[in-house]
Formats: C-alpha cells, sequence, structure tokens
C-alpha cells in the first residue's frame, strides 16, 4: 500500500501568491480542488515530475484565483452549531432541533421538527446524529432527483446511473463514468430539490463528456439553461455544511 506524501508549492498571480498542498498518492491523474475554507490541494502520483504541476497550476492560475476571488466574496453566515431551537434545513424547508433526553442516541423528523434523543449533549453526539439525519433524507431526495432528470437524457446514451452518497469538503458530486455512478455530497440533503438537480444534471452530463470542454457546457445548457444561477445558489445552503 503506498503512502501518500505532501508537499507544498506557491503560484502567483496578479500580484497575489497563494500555497498549494501537493499530495503525493496512487492516482492516473492530476487533480486540483478548492476547499471551501480556501485551501488549494493537488493531487499527483510519485512520478509526475515537480516542473509539470508548476507549469499545470501555472496554466490554470486564471481559473484558479478567479475562483479563490469568488470564494471569498461569498458572505460569510456563521455555520450552525445544532443548539436546542436552532434552524435546520431539510431538502430546502426549516426545521427546528428539538433536544430530548433518552436512553439511546437517535434522531427523527416528525412535521416541521427534527427531535434528538440524547443521552449526552457532547457536540460530537449531536453531529453523528446530523450526519445519519442527512444521509437518511439524502436518500430519498438524490433518487428522487436522478428519475426526475434521467428523461432529459433521451437525446443521448446514456445508462441509467446507480447512485451513492458521501460526505465531502470540495465539491458537490462525483461520476464514475465507465461504472455509470453518480455520487451525491451527502450534504446536498438540506438543499432544495431544483439546487440538486443541478448537481444531478452536472454529473450526469459527465456521463456524456468526462471533461468539463466546450461540448460538455453545451449539454449542460441545453438541458439546464439557468444551470449558473442554480450553482451560485448553493453556496446559500454552506451554514449548514458542517
Amino acid at each position: 500500500m503506498m503512502t501518500t506524501t505532501t508537499e507544498t508549492l506557491y503560484i502567483s498571480y496578479d500580484h497575489r501568491s497563494y500555497a498549494v498542498t501537493i499530495e503525493r498518492k496512487a492516482v492516473k491523474n492530476i487533480t486540483l480542488r478548492l476547499y471551501r475554507h480556501g485551501t488549494l490541494k493537488l493531487s499527483a502520483a510519485p512520478d509526475v515530475p515537480m516542473p509539470y504541476l508548476q507549469d499545470f497550476l501555472l496554466r490554470h492560475s486564471r481559473r484558479i484565483f478567479a475562483a479563490l476571488t469568488r470564494l471569498q466574496s461569498m458572505p460569510q453566515s456563521p455555520a450552525i452549531t445544532l443548539q436546542d431551537g436552532e434552524s435546520l434545513r431539510l431538502g430546502g424547508l426549516p426545521y427546528t432541533l428539538s433536544w430530548c433526553t433518552g436512553t439511546q442516541n437517535r434522531v427523527k423528523k416528525s412535521g416541521h421538527t427534527v427531535y434528538m434523543y440524547l443521552t449526552d449533549r457532547q457536540f460530537s453526539t449531536r453531529r453523528r446524529l446530523y450526519y445519519r439525519l442527512l444521509r437518511r433524507e439524502g436518500e430519498c431526495l438524490f433518487a428522487d432527483s436522478v428519475r426526475r432528470m434521467f428523461p432529459k437524457f433521451r437525446d443521448y446514451a446514456v445508462s441509467f446511473p446507480a447512485v451513492k452518497q458521501r460526505r465531502m469538503h470540495a465539491r458537490w458530486g462525483s461520476c464514475l463514468m465507465p461504472a455509470g455512478i453518480i455520487t451525491f455530497n451527502t450534504y446536498l440533503a438540506v438543499m432544495p430539490p431544483r439546487l440538486i438537480d443541478h448537481v444531478t444534471v452536472h454529473e450526469m452530463c459527465h456521463l456524456i463528456h468526462p471533461d468539463h470542454s466546450r461540448r460538455f457546457y453545451q449539454v449542460m445548457t441545453e438541458i439546464m439553461p439557468d444551470w449558473q444561477e442554480r450553482r451560485k445558489a448553493l453556496s446559500d445552503y454552506l451554514p449548514y455544511c458542517i
């Protein structure tokens, strides 16, 4: 089993400089991710020369800094802390969190209230229950979204994809094209169906075009003309993605 190692590179553009963490691990492609707190991480195989990675960052520096600028300009709302009486979102709808004393830790939704039955009041306990709730909600929300969006791809040779989910901190979804698998970020369960549909369409377009080429965005726009508006609205729900 290969050991992951890290290094740091610095890129400059328009008189600004940022650190990029280079993560060496067993991957086929070079992948650059921008995390929501502003961290840049590039994954590459050990045999990719450092000068090649430097050139890769240089060629993409304009797009990287544009993304960083957008991230920094977003209004920063405080993240939820899962306090008793706090407002949550599930499927884009508001729910009130209510703590209850219980003999075992569990969570349930009733009406517009989320009940957490707690044996202790530790944040780590509440967060585990929150993750459990999001995963449960996501199972229905994500499957429903794929069923809604799949007919829009009838003109393309796309098979109905398998649906998975996991919590991610750098992207809203992923697509394993050869296997026909779409993986949703579990945090999407806090968002309204129209925003989940945006991620569904994006990942299903990758079943046609695996890259982010001009042809990819042509298909994306054809199927969902307002995708840019929906993508921008995703950030409104970041406070619920703890």
